[in-house]
């Protein structure tokens, strides 16, 4: 069983993490080294406001941002974790230079030493991969590297030039928010947050994809949070790379139209000022809702009526 330390410096939390403690951050600030089960879990004076939980206010309902919310209903069932493995090993290995997995020298998963040896590994911390995905790993991990070096940003060692993972700890209206950007050069001139996808990261394109996954909204808040507590504006920019051989790379930054549509998210925080104050966390409407086609569906359908294209 933890201790609980409650942290409000990046001195107290540097000796938490020395001593194997719990702790609750009381204070704003940014953060360098949080645990990442700290960062997701109920470690702060109230709910905090991330953009997961945004997107689940916006993008499903209330009532699902509460049943998952580790501080609120605390309903977090046990996800595949397999499916997310390759992702976040390779994030580990890019932005902190930290080789996170345990490599399985297996063909697959049914032997019985081959689950055991997995298990062993996620029970110590680390992410178990057959030696095949962990060579595919490596190799996404030099093709970002390669990328990054001759992109317009020009970053040739990710460790020496910038921070990754530091966390954002802010507090509005008696709001409590949270963010914890991938990546940001020395001077925090902007954010570089890493996506692998299994689908197309050729920028035409890529647009369904980032409103699909309401990435407009973390783009928002993210850049919220460091002026928040720095006072600057960074942009924000997309790594996308594709998982599959030859993991080409885009980098990508929303148009200012496209930033501002990330605004909904103002329409969250007053939802979840609403629902805290009230503790009512409603699920979808009740009475009968008439849905539209989305504009290029419609489009789409009025072309093939009028024969277009055969």
């Amino acid at each position: 069983m933890y201790d609980m330390k409650t942290v409000s410096t990046q001195a107290e939390l540097d000796a938490a993490i020395k001593a194997g403690e719990g702790m609750k951050i009381i204070a704003p600030g940014i953060y360098e080294g949080v645990p990442e089960h700290i960062y997701h879990g109920d470690s702060f004076p109230a709910p905090c406001l991330s953009t997961g939980a945004l997107k689940h206010l916006l993008m499903k309902s209330p009532q699902v941002a509460y049943i998952n919310h580790p501080a609120l209903g605390r309903f977090m069932p046990e996800e595949d974790e397999s499916k997310f493995d390759i992702g976040t090993a390779a994030h580990s290995l890019l932005l902190e230079g930290v080789d996170s997995v345990a490599v399985i020298e297996a063909d697959s998963w049914r032997t019985k030493e081959a689950k055991e040896a997995r298990d062993f590994a996620r029970l110590d911390g680390k992410i178990p991969l057959l030696r095949a995905k962990y060579d595919e790993v490596v190799l996404m991990v030099d093709a970002a590297k390669r990328f990054l070096a001759g992109s317009e940003l020009r970053i040739n060692d990710l460790q020496a030039e910038g921070r990754s993972e530091r966390t954002f700890v802010w507090v509005e209206d008696g709001i409590w928010f949270k963010a914890r950007p991938d990546w940001m050069p020395l001077d925090d001139a902007y954010i570089l947050d890493y996506k692998t996808t299994g689908v197309s990261a050729n920028p035409e394109g890529i647009e369904r994809l980032i409103l699909n996954m309401g990435y407009e909204i973390q783009d928002w808040l993210y850049k919220r949070g460091v002026y928040m507590l720095t006072g600057k504006v960074p942009r924000f920019v997309f790594l996308f790379q594709e998982n599959k051989a030859p993991y080409l790379c885009s980098l990508i930054e929303l148009s200012p139209q496209f930033a501002d549509m990330g605004s909904r998210a103002e329409r969250g925080i007053e939802i979840w000022k609403k629902c805290l104050a009230s503790d009512c966390w409603p699920g979808y409407p009740s009475r009968i809702c008439n849905v539209e086609p989305p504009v290029w569906a419609f489009t789409q359908w009025e072309a093939s009526q009028q024969g277009e294209g055969i």
